[in-house]
């Protein structure tokens, strides 16, 4: 009687264990299509647009053409895709024919309104300097010139105030005279107006969008002016900036009437920058 009765509850465990494992097996099936089911739902409601390649924590330059190489497919949700958006499967139509117009940083969109035909020219007006003058850069700051951001075309006088040793009164020493602000600088060495002609292509919507953005401040403040002098006073600054670690300061001149480019340019600036652009003019 004893050995019937292990004998059934041998063969109803082995039952259990059976069934146990084929709900197990059905409900491991049944997660499987579910989140296959999922999955396949959230891919047909994606779609792939065109984003920059830069490698991680980096960004395209502006004027950067668009390649196969500066380009990489992002999924977005269709209800996300905007018509400023390029999708990855028409990214031909753009390929090794635009420009950036704009710095994108790596996995960002490229969007349709930060791309251009032409290729800005960057530092155009050193086209203009005048034979027998030279180029250089000075260091710069809103308050080493009253607060005021300057332009293209304006004059200034770079002088510095040096101590009699002797007497120890202080001379002003004018070390560049009525020279030509060509161009201004950013910490990165990039060219501020080439930045701001690229921002006045914008429509109002993404200059606001890359107003808010984390490095705008940092790649539109110059730290340095690059300036045309003529070859001597370049010599007699050559010399001063060597001998000496006096702060030079920036005298600003009449300003003349600027062109239709720099007041696109001027405009921008004053959009853009909480700082006084006027100066003298005639």
């Amino acid at each position: 009687m004893g050995k019937v009765f292990s004998k059934k509850i041998k063969t109803t465990t082995n039952k259990n264990r059976k069934f146990g494992l084929i709900v197990l097996t059905l409900s491991l099936f049944v997660v499987a299509v579910l989140v296959f089911g999922v999955m396949t739902r959230v891919a047909n409601q994606q779609v792939d647009i065109v984003a920059a390649k830069a490698g991680e924590g980096n960004r395209l330059a502006g004027k950067t053409l668009l390649t196969e190489d500066t380009v990489q497919p992002k999924p977005v949700l269709k209800e996300n895709l905007t018509d400023k958006m390029i999708k990855w499967e028409d990214r031909d139509k753009y390929l090794d024919k635009l420009y950036l117009d704009i710095p994108v940083r790596d996995g960002d969109p490229i969007y349709t309104d930060i791309i251009s035909k032409e290729r800005l020219v960057p530092g155009q007006w050193l086209e203009q300097i005048k034979d027998g003058n030279v180029a250089i850069t000075v260091p710069y700051s809103y308050q080493s010139a009253g607060g005021k951001l300057l332009m293209p075309g304006d004059r200034i006088i770079y002088s510095s105030g040096i101590e009699d040793p002797n007497t120890k009164e202080v001379n002003v020493q004018v070390l560049l005279d009525n020279v030509i602000v060509k161009d201004m600088l950013n910490k990165e060495g990039e060219s501020i107006y080439d930045k701001y002609r690229e921002l006045a292509l914008l429509d109002e919507a993404s200059k606001e969008k890359l107003q808010k953005s984390e490095d705008f401040r940092e790649f539109i403040t110059p730290i340095s002016l690059m300036v045309e002098v003529p070859k001597p006073q370049y010599i007699n600054y050559a010399k001063f900036n060597f001998e000496s670690k006096v702060k030079p300061t920036i005298g600003i001149l009449q300003r003349v009437q600027l062109d239709n480019e720099q007041l696109v340019i001027y405009s921008t600036i004053k959009q853009f920058l909480d700082v006084d652009t006027t100066a003298p003019t005639n």
